[in-house]
């Protein structure tokens, strides 16, 4: 422009990397197992350019013992599916379906193998508070002793509500504030449960910084 004290400006945005990968190695010890560790994830924050995000998660745990050098393996892996303003609404819906094996008792030792998927919509109310309701979430798990062919296999189909409430000054790396989450979850046979299992149960969790 010719005008004293104006300028025109191009500006070019360009999209930062939707992927983004992590991988690690360590080890735990455990009385009396030592355990090596492996995990490792991908995800892409921008499927068809629509803001969803699809991710996958998964590790792998060899605990070491002096009795069996490797008695059993531990696994996990999870995928898991973002999608905001579901149903063109201000919600945001997560969806997981995981799968994983670990002990759960050192007597026997008991294994725990478990699969499990859950949907859940989530809104924020206020800058601090969020509310969340568990759509569905169906969980088929089996324990069985070590070298004992006698599994216990029951399932827990569940629904519920909550909140969750952020004071925190940073979500990444938090130095003062508190995180406080309630949630509601009921079960029942209706709901797909084990036939024995029904239940109303309330969980809140509290953290300070």
């Amino acid at each position: 422009t010719s005008e004293p004290g104006k300028k025109n400006l191009i500006v070019t945005v360009r999209e930062n990397e939707p992927g983004l990968g992590e991988v690690g190695l360590g080890g735990l010890y455990e009385d009396p197992l030592f355990r090596l560790r492996a995990f490792g994830g991908v995800a892409y924050r921008n499927v068809m350019g629509l803001n969803h995000t699809v991710s996958t998660r998964g590790e792998l745990a060899l605990p070491i013992s002096k009795d069996k050098f490797i008695p059993f393996v531990e696994y996990g892996a999870l995928v898991g599916y973002r999608a905001p303003y579901f149903l063109n609404l201000p919600l945001i819906f997560t969806a997981q379906v995981g799968l994983d094996s670990f002990q759960v008792s050192a007597v026997g030792p008991k294994i725990q193998t478990r699969a499990r998927i859950e949907g859940k919509i989530e809104g924020k109310l206020t800058p601090h508070l969020t509310l969340f309701y568990r759509l569905y979430r169906i969980e088929r798990a089996t324990i069985e002793e070590l070298d004992k062919k006698n599994p216990q296999t029951e399932s827990i189909g569940s629904t519920g509500p909550g909140f969750i409430l952020d004071y925190r000054d940073d979500i990444f790396n938090p130095t003062r504030g508190s995180y406080h989450t309630l949630d509601f979850e009921l079960s029942h046979p209706a709901l797909l449960s084990s036939a024995n299992i029904g239940y109303v149960m309330t969980i809140a969790r509290n953290s300070f910084y």
